[in-house]
Order: C-alpha cells, then structure tokens, then sequence
C-alpha cells in the first residue's frame, strides 16, 4: 500500500474558470508522473495533436473527392496487380492514416459542455468509451471495408457496395 501523502499528491484538484460572460469552464489536468497521464493527448497543450488533425482532414478530403469516382468508375485491380497500382497503394496509406486515427481518439482529451459549463475530460477511460459511443463503429466499419481489397480474389472485387462503405468517412467532416 502506497502512504496516504503520495496518493493525495498524484490527485490534481480541477480549477474552475468563470468567464466574464457568466460562463464557468472546470479545466483539469493530470499530473504528468502518472502511467496513464502519459499517454493522454491533449489538444491545448500538444502541438502535435493540430498536425495530426492536418492529416487526417488532407485524408478525409481525399475520400471526399477520390472514392466517389473509383467506386463509380474504376475497376479495381487484378490480384497479381495490386501491389503495384497507385491508386490501390494510396488507399492503403489512407487507411493507415484512419487506423492511427482511431487509436489516437482513445487517448485524445475532449470536451463536454453542460449547465454547468465546459470541462476537459482527461480520463483515460471516459475519453475510451466516449469514442466509442460515437465515432467508433463507424471508423472501424469503413476501415473494416479495406479487408477486402487486400484479401479478395476474382470473387469480391465486384464488391462496389462494401467499397463505397469507405465515404462513412465523410461524416466526421
């Protein structure tokens, strides 16, 4: 058992912020000597978290303007080909681009807005189910989708329903 002294000091007290407009913004922070502190992001103090949303937004607009049309128009290539088409290995980075997306949202501080004004949730496993009551299932759907272009022979890749899954993507925008 740890002394009740270090327990208390690892627990940061939240600070209550009152705009001049009435207003009231609790903001906490977890202290940064805790494991799970350490894999927290938080978008008002991590820089990279603004360049993370840079590219994922270029993916997402690239979704936007390229899946549309090879669904419609493309035909997707042949198995022995697939490696060595552009259009085939860009979609596989786009999808390592939304995979890293869904793991950074599990750790990736939001904020909730009530009565009682706004607060940061810094809780790792508040900001876990939060994703996933939300974005969740629809990121790993449309990713999920994907599973198809790597692993389908003659037989799935006719399959231009599960392909246009991919635009769900374009909810998030």
């Amino acid at each position: 058992l740890a002394p009740a002294s270090k327990t208390t000091a690892a627990m940061v007290e939240p600070e209550v912020v009152q705009s001049s407009k009435g207003a009231t913004t609790v903001v906490a922070q977890l202290p940064r000597n805790t494991l799970a502190s350490m894999w927290i992001l938080d978008p008002r103090t991590v820089v990279f978290v603004a360049y993370w949303d840079l590219i994922a937004s270029t993916a997402l607009i690239y979704v936007a303007l390229v899946t549309p049309f090879e669904v419609a128009f493309v035909q997707p290539p042949e198995p022995d080909e697939r490696w060595t088409n552009d259009l085939f290995l860009l979609n596989r980075v786009i999808d390592i681009v939304f995979i890293t997306d869904m793991v950074i949202q599990f750790r990736l501080v939001y904020k909730s807005e009530d009565v009682e004004g706004t607060r940061w949730i810094v809780q790792p496993q508040k900001i876990a189910m939060h994703y996933i009551r939300t974005w969740f299932f629809i990121d790993f759907f449309s990713v999920c989708t994907s599973i198809f272009d790597l692993i389908g022979g003659d037989d799935t890749s006719n399959l231009t329903a599960l392909r246009a899954v991919r635009t769900l993507r374009l909810l998030k925008l």
